[in-house]
């Protein structure tokens, strides 16, 4: 196997095998930069690639964007030399180097945490790294509407210890304390704006994320795997679009398995009690709260969002980890009770 940058005449090889290896609903957000892209060769075909963009962000960054191994080839660690080999000329041409990947998808951020010098970037540091070109780098790499997704980075030659995944609990306190003051301040402005802010409106976020995290928490109890709460910072644009919308889109974060030494595979039906549950209690509110129509109007998208969307960006949501289970009767069972709640519900906020 020969591992090079990719030529011109093979991009078109290079994208036929991306469509291959991800969902159709990626093909909008593909790039392939062929000074940046490499490939691996086997008997003069390609069967895998890496696609790294680099741009200038007050500093140079280099973007670990999209890595794809034909399903033929994988398990022959393929994948972890296209990434040696990315890095390795990463470290010589930026200054930091950058990866989102999926919380739910431990076969990706694997291959950045047991390396040395990565981490996930706060949206802090982000900040602090970028300044203002922090949205160049979200625009770049697609992040405006990331849900469940995080921002790996190492400096470029800092080759530190692998970090630990798991945040300490005083961390996690704080995230999630931080995500219930967020939302419970723009969706307390956009009740100011339709003119009818209340003391318990200001109150609904709080109890409705609350209980949503606490419900995927103890399914992973029961299940005797140990939980973390990780916020979704990154995302928090998509309720800041809400300031000009007519509905408030809530950044709720999420419950995942302690660590990185765990796989789809075996945490498949954990996951996936766990979104089913989280869908169960958002709908049950929304049912005790059906005369009130500030709570349906933050709960309702929650719940839709949780039930219904389980695509690019929404991945982080619930309906991800419930579709990622093979149990069609679930499926069709929540997807039906989703939309049935979801049509009572606007029908009585409308009327």
């Amino acid at each position: 196997m020969e591992i090079r940058k990719i030529r011109e005449e093979e991009k078109n090889e290079a994208l036929e095998l991306m469509g291959r290896c991800f969902p159709k609903s990626y093909s909008s957000i593909f790039f392939l930069y062929p000074e940046s892209t490499f490939v691996a060769i086997d008997n003069g075909k390609i069967i895998g690639g890496i696609n790294i963009e680099i741009y200038k962000a007050k500093i140079r960054v280099g973007y670990l964007g999209w890595l794809y191994v034909d399903a033929e080839y994988r398990g022959m660690k393929t994948g972890q030399s296209l990434l040696d080999k990315a890095i390795e000329y990463l470290d010589d041409n930026v200054d930091v180097i950058c990866g989102c990947i999926e919380g739910d998808n431990p076969s990706s951020f694997k291959n950045l945490a047991n390396r040395p010098g990565f981490s996930i970037m706060s949206l802090p540091q982000q900040f602090k790294t970028f300044g203002i070109k922090t949205f160049k780098v979200w625009k770049n790499a697609s992040r405006f509407f990331d849900m469940g997704y995080f921002m790996w980075h190492k400096k470029a030659g800092v080759n530190t210890a692998p970090a630990s995944l798991t945040p300490c609990k005083g961390k996690q306190i704080a995230s999630f304390m931080l995500t219930l003051l967020f939302n419970t301040l723009l969706f307390s402005l956009i009740l100011l704006k339709r003119g009818h802010l209340t003391i318990s409106s200001i109150a609904i976020p709080c109890i409705v994320l609350s209980i949503r995290t606490i419900v995927e928490a103890i399914v992973f109890k029961i299940r005797k795997v140990t939980p973390i709460y990780l916020g979704w910072d990154t995302a928090w644009f998509s309720s800041i679009l809400s300031l000009i919308l007519p509905f408030y889109f809530p950044t709720p974060g999420g419950v995942y398995p302690k660590g990185k030494n765990w796989n789809l595979k075996s945490m498949k039906d954990t996951l996936s009690l766990a979104g089913l549950a989280a869908s169960i209690a958002e709908a049950l509110l929304l049912l005790l709260g059906f005369f009130n129509k500030d709570f349906i109007s933050f709960t309702l998208l929650l719940f839709i969002s949780d039930s219904l969307f389980a695509f690019y960006p929404f991945c982080g949501f619930s309906a991800s980890r419930i579709y990622r289970d093979k149990k069609r009767i679930s499926k069709i069972f929540l997807m039906s009770i989703s939309i049935l709640i979801s049509l009572g519900s606007l029908l009585l906020f409308v009327f």
